[in-house]
């Protein structure tokens, strides 16, 4: 191993070899077109090594290694001081530059041969490498811990998150419910008065009709001497006039008729969605909830009969179709359209 003293001597070789700015040492207003500018690349790849050699143990290279390395890098130290010197007012300066820079060329070549095998190996010794892989893994086990970490934040928030889902999608339930508990209730009410004037109306009808009847049965006679042109005449324009006036009474009881069953059914649907929100909040369990909601949307839209229609054979019909149409929904995809 070298001696301290070479070491030293050794490293005041490589401050004088690396230049402050490169520029500086290969480019010099005073040279005009003749400079060193085709020496940069050598004298980049010379700083780079010697200033990696500078900050290695240099102690730990063998004697002849460091003897050759010492010998290289005195050369190169020379060769600088001749760029640093030149001058074009000497005689062949293209020449004298060309020769200045073939020799840097060889010399940094003869130093990368020798210390590339080396640098690696000293700083593996120098701990830098060793260092770095102990920063990797310790930031390997940071990152896994963290990673651990989240899992676990993330477990531990699954079931929040499935709570505040539930009670969300009650919310959304309760509301929606509640929205269309109140149609239906207007309808309802929209349809009760609907049938009480079509009842005032069925009765107007109902009245002028016996009215009229009576009117023809003992005020308007034919004379004893009527012709059976006038008597068929007579009978038939009454008949036309009773009928219509029937016609008109068995319409608008129809649709008396028709607007109950209509207030009846919406009357029913909002009832049906009131319970449906105790029922629900009664359950304890998906099952049940899934129960109730098939009962429910069973009830609203069947054909339920109301008495005021004949709908007997079309409510059993409807009946088993949204019972059927049902049973094909999943649980919980009914459960998120509720």
């Amino acid at each position: 191993m070298a001696q301290q003293n070479e070491i030293s001597k050794l490293l005041e070789t490589i401050d004088s070899c690396l230049p402050s700015n490169i520029d500086d040492l290969v480019l010099n207003s005073n040279w005009g077109n003749i400079n060193f500018e085709i020496s940069r690349p050598s004298v980049q790849v010379m700083v780079q090594l010697l200033t990696s050699l500078k900050n290695l143990p240099i102690e730990l290279i063998p004697d002849n290694i460091f003897y050759e390395i010492q010998q290289i890098t005195q050369g190169v130290s020379g060769t600088l001081q001749q760029m640093k010197a030149f001058t074009i007012d000497q005689g062949d300066p293209r020449g004298v530059r060309d020769a200045v820079n073939n020799q840097l060329k060889q010399q940094v070549d003869a130093l990368t041969v020798v210390l590339a095998p080396w640098i690696p190996y000293l700083a593996y010794q120098q701990g830098d490498i060793q260092k770095n892989i102990s920063k990797l893994r310790e930031t390997l086990t940071q990152a896994e811990t963290m990673i651990a970490n989240a899992k676990n934040e993330i477990a531990s928030k699954a079931e929040e998150i499935d709570e505040i889902i539930i009670v969300a999608r009650e919310a959304s339930a309760t509301a929606g419910a509640a929205h269309f508990t109140q149609d239906f209730a207007k309808e309802a009410e929209s349809f009760e008065s609907s049938a009480g004037s079509w009842l005032i109306t069925t009765c107007v009808f109902a009245v002028a009709t016996i009215a009229s009847l009576l009117a023809f049965l003992y005020f308007y006679t034919l004379p004893s001497e009527a012709t059976s042109a006038q008597i068929f005449q007579y009978a038939t324009s009454k008949f036309v006039i009773v009928g219509l006036l029937f016609a008109a009474t068995a319409w608008c009881g129809k649709l008396y008729k028709s607007s109950k069953h209509q207030a009846s059914i919406n009357k029913h649907r909002a009832n049906a969605l009131k319970t449906f929100q105790a029922f629900t909040k009664a359950a304890g369990d998906d099952d049940t909830r899934n129960a109730v909601l098939l009962e429910t949307t069973r009830s609203i839209f069947a054909l339920a009969a109301s008495g005021y229609l004949d709908e007997a054979g079309k409510s059993a019909e409807s009946h088993v179709n949204v019972v059927d149409v049902l049973r094909r929904i999943p649980p919980t995809q009914g459960l998120k359209e509720g």
